[in-house]
């Protein structure tokens, strides 16, 4: 299933703000907003946190929802529209040292 993906983060390779899947054909989507810990810069926090429409959640609760959202597919290719949106999705599916959610 191709997944279109928009992540939304702090600067290049800042840390993860929101993300965003569908499915192409639109009719399963993910979206979440991270709680975030580092500053923001000026730029992030006067256009994107604006924008975001959604109360952030903690990671660990994203990491949950995102699992049980991709969990729904046999097997997936991330569309992205930015380079760093890879380096964003690989890590919010690594789940700790050594351990990811291998069932993609």
């Amino acid at each position: 299933m191709n997944l279109i993906m928009v992540a939304e983060f702090n600067e290049q390779a800042g840390c993860l703000i929101s993300l965003a899947l569908i499915t192409e054909d639109g009719h399963r989507e993910f979206y979440e907003v991270v709680e975030v810990e580092e500053k923001l810069t000026d730029w992030v926090y006067d256009n994107v946190i604006p924008n975001l429409n959604k109360a952030p959640i903690i990671f660990e609760s994203f990491q949950t929802k995102l699992r049980k959202y991709l969990s729904q597919f046999a097997a997936i290719n991330v569309v992205v529209n930015h380079p760093e949106d890879v380096s964003q999705f690989c890590q919010a599916i690594q789940l700790g040292e050594g351990n990811w959610m291998e069932d993609l």
